[in-house]
């Protein structure tokens, strides 16, 4: 185990060290699982695949700024807000497709719970993704705080973020 690893079991957050001496750390996000139709998926797998996307999408001047997260429950579907570093009407349809794609198919590939609940939940339909500009989630209403995994059962934060942003576009992996 890491310093690192013993603090997020402490403080049920994910945290990066600063120095070991003395002791310092800051706390980047609160350490949650999205779970409802089994697929265990959790927010430093996430963080960490979207880091590894950034560094692929250099040379396309794309970069995924933010993300949410949600489990929508009517429509049987697991929902992700990407908020990029610029509109999506001006990026490639085939690099947004890729980059959901890519999504999908990488945590099929690193957690088999995800694999599994994808292959064995019936009725699960494929994930969807909106891409949305720069500034989305800057302007989330004060009374629905943002957090990269939106716990409610219907995906409000993502529905309310989308139906608010302007030239948004939705993919499908």
């Amino acid at each position: 185990s890491t310093t690192a690893g013993l603090l997020a079991v402490q403080t049920d957050s994910i945290v990066k060290i600063l120095s070991k001496g003395p002791l310092t750390w800051q706390r980047r996000r609160h350490f949650s699982v999205l779970n409802h139709f089994g697929e265990n998926l959790n927010l430093n797998e996430c963080d960490q695949l979207i880091a590894e996307l950034n560094d692929a999408l250099i040379d396309q001047g794309v970069l995924i700024r933010e993300m949410i997260v949600a489990d929508d429950v009517n429509n049987r579907c697991q929902r992700w807000l990407l908020e990029l570093n610029q509109q999506p009407s001006s990026v490639k349809p085939a690099v947004l497709q890729s980059i959901a794609n890519k999504i999908h198919t990488e945590l099929s590939l690193r957690l088999p719970a995800y694999r599994k609940a994808h292959i064995d939940y019936v009725g699960i339909q494929p994930p969807q993704f909106h891409f949305a500009g720069r500034g989305t989630l800057l302007n989330l209403p004060e009374r629905m705080p943002y957090t990269a995994f939106d716990t409610s059962t219907n995906a409000q934060l993502i529905y309310h973020a989308v139906k608010h942003s302007t030239g948004h576009i939705t993919v499908q992996a």
